[in-house]
């Protein structure tokens, strides 16, 4: 039955409020510790809730998930100046 499954995606945006991750993954793993744990973790979290939102069968969702997955934003606060890098000749 997880195979088939195909759930609501959008709740594995990594951009979501930790409050709302929290209930999902309280809601969703109440009876795996580990799982519930994992699925907490920022760095982990749209990635288990893409496996169980969108079964095995379900490929294109799937793909699409781990895509919102992978486009998050990966952290740093710097500005590219590119005259301060410049070559002075």
């Amino acid at each position: 039955m997880a195979a088939a499954k195909l759930g609501d995606i959008t709740k594995c945006d990594p951009k979501n409020p930790s409050e709302v991750k929290n209930t999902y993954c309280n809601r969703e793993f109440d009876d795996d510790p580990n799982l519930n744990q994992d699925c907490k973790d920022p760095e982990s979290y749209c990635f288990i809730c893409c496996e169980n939102e969108a079964g095995v069968r379900h490929v294109q969702e799937r793909t699409q998930c781990f895509a919102m997955c992978n486009s998050k934003p990966k952290g740093g606060n710097w500005i590219w100046v590119p005259e301060s890098n410049a070559v002075k000749a």
